[in-house]
């Protein structure tokens, strides 16, 4: 799979603001990151471990960017991380799929067909890139509030 210049930039900004509010994360609830931050970056490039450390590192992230990280959640859940690994999983898999059909492909309909599936990868890549940017903003927002909170409250 061919990355384009775009989507490489994008993923080192992304992967540098994920680092960056692991961090964030170790100054609000030390004890409840369960992993270094250098795994902020490294889970990524882990093979098979970059299907789920990732999730568990911005889970992690989100409990304790939560106004009550030692709180049930209920006020601040993180669906929205399930539904964007979901998502960025899934297209990852519809990619790779439509990758192998279309270098399998003998006939123009076959040629088609991995054409088609290459169509429905891009769709399922801006859902997931969509939800992702959702999800940069609130763990943004909850962290820039949580800041904003402790700074007042040390004054």
């Amino acid at each position: 799979m061919r990355v384009s210049h775009t989507q490489f930039a994008t993923a080192v900004v992304f992967i540098i603001w994920f680092h960056r509010v692991r961090a964030n994360a170790e100054e609000f609830a030390p004890d409840l990151q369960r992993r270094r931050p250098g795994w902020a970056i490294g889970g990524w490039f882990v093979p098979i471990g970059n299907f789920y450390i990732p999730r568990a590192i911005a889970t992690d992230i989100w409990a304790a960017s939560r106004q009550d990280p030692y709180g049930t959640g209920k006020q601040e859940p993180h669906t929205i991380i399930n539904v964007w690994w979901i998502a960025w999983i899934g297209s990852n898999l519809v990619n790779g799929i439509a990758g192998a059909q279309y270098d399998m492909a003998q006939t123009a309909d076959e040629f088609l067909a991995g054409a088609d599936a290459f169509i429905v990868g891009c769709l399922a890549d801006i859902g997931a890139a969509l939800l992702a940017v959702v999800v940069v903003q609130r763990l943004t927002r909850m962290q820039h509030t949580k800041a904003r909170r402790a700074e007042s409250a040390a004054v």
